[in-house]
């Protein structure tokens, strides 16, 4: 296989990739606080010393060198559920794992379980600011959540605030499922937030423009698709024509 076909070959794997991530920005385009992804590209250069055209001595191949995820706010849609939160700005709800991990998310849509704790729809017990789980008594019939996280009810006051937290370097999150996130860098207290009580963060895909970028890419890689095809013809008759000569 020469230079052409491989160069060719490594940017359709390149927009498949591309194509791929896109396919899953659009499908969670409704999921509650997802975040768009994008591919991160880069170019790798290889030197062909061994050919004789100066201009062909240098090759770019082009290859995905990292996801990156946009953090960037969804549109807040009203519920009228208390138990429905939703985060302003680049922070994070904490939320423990059954094997004792924290996980993050900002993911608010929450309920409470049998045993009385606020947890995720998941299942996943919500931290307060002590690391411990929010535990309410049947007595609190009325929640309400305070814009910097502080929880009280009818019954007992205050019973506790939630464990928000955000991130010096976002870029090293990892997804972790169910609309969560886990990072091996510790987390720190966020200068600012709000809590929206009754409220739920929607998806920040912008499906037009997804869509838009997806028929770009579709168009791209069939043009590649092609060249590569044109490419293989010709060889095919170089070698053809060589045979008869012989």
């Amino acid at each position: 296989m020469d230079t052409t076909l491989y160069v060719g070959l490594s940017h359709q794997m390149a927009m498949r990739r591309n194509m791929d991530i896109l396919a899953n920005n659009i499908a969670n385009m409704n999921t509650t606080a997802f975040k768009k992804e994008n591919v991160v590209f880069q170019e790798y250069l290889v030197q062909m010393d061994k050919t004789d055209t100066p201009a062909a001595r240098t090759v770019s191949y082009v290859y995905d060198a990292a996801l990156m995820r946009d953090f960037s706010e969804g549109d807040f849609k009203a519920t009228g559920n208390p138990l429905d939160l939703a985060l302003s700005g680049q922070t994070f709800f904490q939320v423990a794992k059954a094997d004792g991990t924290v996980n993050y998310t900002r993911n608010g849509h929450f309920r409470i379980s049998e045993n009385g704790e606020l947890v995720t729809s998941g299942g996943n017990p919500v931290l307060d600011d002590a690391g411990n789980p929010i535990v309410f008594f049947p007595e609190d019939q009325k929640i309400d959540v305070a814009s910097d996280g502080t929880i009280s009810t009818n019954a007992r006051g205050i019973i506790g605030k939630l464990g928000i937290v955000t991130f010096d370097d976002l870029s090293a999150l990892q997804k972790d499922g169910s609309s969560m996130y886990s990072s091996e860098q510790d987390p720190v207290a966020p200068e600012s937030y709000t809590v929206l009580q009754g409220m739920t963060e929607g998806s920040n895909v912008q499906p037009i423009v997804e869509m838009t970028n997806m028929m770009n890419f579709a168009r791209r890689y069939e043009s590649v698709a092609k060249i590569l095809e044109e490419q293989q013809n010709l060889q095919s008759k170089a070698n053809n024509r060589l045979a008869k000569v012989e």
